[in-house]
C-alpha cells in the first residue's frame, strides 16, 4: 500500500459560545476514518482493538495510525511495558488478519480521578505506525461540543453479556441518555457531567465490566462515517448482571483538546 499524501491543517478550537481558545495543527492524511471497509460481519468495524494488560483484556479503538483510545481505569498505574495491542483481530479464534503491537507510551487523561471515574480516558501510543487496510483503519473523532443525548449508538466488544470471551465481537445498539437519568441504577459518585448512559433504561445491562474501554460509536446515516462518541467506563459485574443496572461511558467530545494535542503528529484521517 502506498504512503498516503499528507497535509497540515489548522483547526480553530472553540467553546460552545463560539469563542476561540486555541488553534490545533494536525497532520491530515488522505485516508478515510469511520468507514465500514468490509460489510461482512464481524469485519464491519476495523477500528476495534484488544488491549492486553497482562492477564486482562480491555477494549479500545484505533483513532489514528499510532494511537488507541481506551479507558484509564484499566491502565492506571501500569507501565507501558506490560501493555500490548491487537488490531484486526475480528475472529480471535481463527486468526487471519490481526497484528500485535507493543505500547510505546500510555497517556492517562490528566483530569482522571480513580475515585469518581471523571475523565476516564487513556491514549496508548503504538510502538510504530500501522498501515491501514480493509481490516485495520481508524474511527473518526466527534465534533467539538457535540451533544449525544437521544442518539442511537453502537458498541462492539468480544464479551458483551457473557461469562466467557467470544471468538468474534458482539454488537449492541442502544439509545444514549444523560447521566442524570441513570441515578437509580448507578453509583452516584460515578454520575459526573462527562458521562452518558448506554443501555435501555429499566432493563438488564447487556454490557459488563469485561467490556470496559470498548468504543461507543454513532453515525448520522449509512452515508456518513462512524464517530467514536464515548468509551465504556463503568458496567455491572459479569456474569451475574444486576437487574436494572446501566453502563456508563465517558464522552470523548469533552476531552478533544487533550486528544488532539497527543495525536497531532500522527496520520489523522478525514
Amino acid at each position: 500500500m502506498s504512503i498516503p499524501a499528507v497535509v497540515l491543517i489548522g483547526t480553530l478550537l472553540t467553546y460552545a459560545n463560539g469563542s476561540v481558545f486555541g488553534v490545533n495543527l494536525r497532520k491530515m492524511c488522505l485516508c478515510r476514518c469511520g468507514v465500514v471497509q468490509n460489510k461482512t460481519y464481524p469485519y464491519q468495524f476495523p477500528w476495534l482493538a484488544v488491549v492486553h494488560t497482562g492477564s486482562q483484556l480491555v477494549g479500545g479503538s484505533l483513532i489514528s495510525d499510532q494511537h488507541v483510545l481506551t479507558s484509564a481505569s484499566e491502565l492506571f498505574g501500569l507501565p507501558h511495558t506490560q501493555i500490548s495491542i491487537t488490531l484486526g483481530s475480528h475472529d480471535r479464534c481463527g486468526g487471519g488478519h490481526s497484528i500485535n503491537v507493543s505500547a510505546a507510551l500510555v497517556s492517562i487523561n490528566p483530569g482522571y480521578s480513580p475515585t469518581s471515574s471523571v475523565g476516564n480516558l487513556a491514549l496508548i501510543k503504538l510502538r510504530y505506525p500501522v498501515t491501514f487496510n480493509d481490516f485495520i483503519s481508524p474511527v473518526c473523532l466527534p465534533y467539538l461540543g457535540m451533544q449525544d443525548y437521544g442518539l442511537i449508538a453502537w458498541t462492539s466488544a468480544w464479551r458483551l453479556n457473557s461469562d466467557f470471551s467470544s471468538c468474534i465481537p458482539r454488537l449492541a445498539i442502544s439509545p444514549v441518555f444523560p447521566a442524570s437519568s441513570c441515578a437509580g441504577s448507578v453509583n452516584h459518585e460515578l454520575l459526573t457531567s462527562d458521562k452518558g448512559c448506554f443501555n435501555p433504561l429499566g432493563s438488564r445491562s447487556f454490557i459488563c465490566e469485561l467490556d470496559l474501554g470498548a468504543p461507543v460509536f454513532w453515525r448520522r446515516s449509512s452515508h456518513f462515517p462512524f464517530l467514536v462518541i464515548g468509551v465504556i467506563s463503568s458496567s455491572p459485574t459479569c456474569p451475574t448482571l444486576e437487574p436494572n443496572a446501566t453502563s456508563l461511558f465517558t464522552k470523548v467530545a469533552d476531552y478533544l483538546p487533550w486528544i488532539y494535542d497527543r495525536i497531532r503528529s500522527d496520520c489523522n484521517c478525514f
